[in-house]
């Protein structure tokens, strides 16, 4: 039987802010002007050192996998939240800008690099800390959205053809032909060595390749469609949802775990998978599955899949309802339902919310970015780019923001922003 009460929405007082920070005192017992002179010299050269450090702090981000953005809303799983293991806090700086003369597409952070393709054809890779260019590469892509793992970045133009590169100098490794269909506009998922993408035009295929070869491991045929929606993976399983049809597979082989085709989207939508947990998007009001299972447990609202993150031992979602002109950001507790904070932005939003290390980072079309307290949905910090803000992705300490002006799509930037 169907329960809907795993995530009742109910009123919720705003949680008081988090009060930060404490003073710190320098003391000193000398004896002597000489000696109070030589503490105060000392003092302020720790300071001035201080200063040097905080200046040249992110030159080097943490090179750690686990804080990678590696697919569209940051990681395999869909669930558009990273935990940095060094500080990460307001007030951010921005560390470089580009422009463009075309739409720019989601990137990708890993290595110390960003990844960003531009006009859907220009793959672009450039320092995260710097935006020094690394390399540029020229696919045949017609797709803004890649994945990377281990070393490689992996990209699928609009016909089928998947190619393999190398993410230090963007040096092709391999390429293949995907079989069957005709349509690839979705994000693929690489994890564990394999790359996992769906492709459309004639009902649907996924298909999962090896990552080192370009071998195709498998091909599920007969989807009900496809090529649209990016699955997601979790615990050895890959879910997707292909519009009337939702989709559980076995990672390794592609044994068929589960199908449901009782529920409905309006076309193949991006699946997020959460501590056992499979997030869909449907037209009866999006829906919660046991991935072990498929059995529908709880709803979800928003006009895309959820961004999902833990603080301490508690579970939030963020979901996005745009009005109109405007767009509202909610919170939820996934213990309890109840709302934990909403945040009402000043125009509509177009891309998940993204956690990073206690703040939530939200763009909209009017191009600003809004950094907000994870605990309580204060903002705490913003910005304002020259275009609407289609990406956000948070990766090795620092976050970046595609933003394109769909009306006139010749203009974009890429702009990338640390702590101070």
């Amino acid at each position: 039987m169907r329960r809907n009460d795993e995530l009742i929405y109910v009123n919720a007082q705003k949680p008081a802010p988090d009060r930060f920070g404490a003073g710190f005192n320098i003391s000193a017992n000398a004896k002597g002007n000489a000696a109070m002179k030589c503490h105060v010299k000392c003092a302020l050269l720790g300071v001035a050192l201080l200063a040097a450090q905080s200046a040249s702090a992110f030159s080097k981000p943490p090179d750690i996998a686990a804080e990678y953005a590696t697919t569209y809303n940051m990681n395999p799983a869909h669930t558009g939240a990273v935990d940095f293991s060094e500080a990460f806090a307001p007030p951010f700086k921005m560390l470089w800008d580009k422009s463009f003369d075309v739409e720019a597409g989601y990137p990708l952070i890993a290595e110390g690099n960003v990844y960003v393709v531009t006009g859907e054809v220009d793959l672009f890779a450039y320092d995260l800390a710097t935006g020094t260019q690394q390399f540029e590469h020229l696919l045949s892509v017609w797709n803004n959205e890649g994945a990377y793992d281990a070393g490689q970045l992996f990209y699928v133009n609009e016909d089928g053809l998947l190619v393999a590169l190398d993410a230090k100098k963007g040096k092709p490794q391999w390429s293949v032909q995907l079989p069957h269909q005709s349509s690839f506009d979705a994000a693929p998922i690489a994890v564990n060595g394999r790359v996992y993408i769906t492709g459309g035009g004639g009902g649907g295929d996924l298909y999962s390749v090896d990552e080192g070869t370009g071998h195709i491991a498998w091909d599920v045929s007969g989807l009900m469609t496809g090529g649209i929606g990016s699955p997601a993976f979790g615990n050895n399983g890959v879910y997707y949802d292909a519009g009337c049809q939702f989709y559980a597979f076995q990672a390794t082989t592609g044994k068929a775990l589960w199908f449901d085709g009782s529920l409905c989207s309006s076309s193949p939508s991006t699946t997020a998978y959460f501590a056992k947990k499979v997030y869909m998007i449907t037209t009866q009001g999006n829906d919660v599955l046991r991935a072990k299972t498929g059995e529908q447990i709880g709803s979800f609202p928003g006009d895309f899949s959820p961004s999902i993150f833990k603080e301490g031992k508690r579970s939030f979602m963020l979901s996005v309802d745009n009005n109109e002109t405007v767009a509202t950001v909610y919170c939820t507790s996934l213990g309890s339902g109840n709302v934990a904070w909403k945040f009402d932005t000043p125009n509509i939003v177009w891309t998940p919310p993204v956690y990073a290390k206690g703040y939530v980072l939200v763009g909209d079309f009017d191009g600003n970015v809004h950094v907000l307290n994870a605990k309580t949905g204060v903002q705490v910090w913003t910005t304002k780019l020259s275009h609407p803000v289609f990406y956000i992705a948070a990766g090795q300490g620092a976050f970046v923001v595609s933003a394109s002006d769909e009306l006139s799509p010749n203009h974009s930037e890429v702009a990338a922003f640390a702590p101070q």
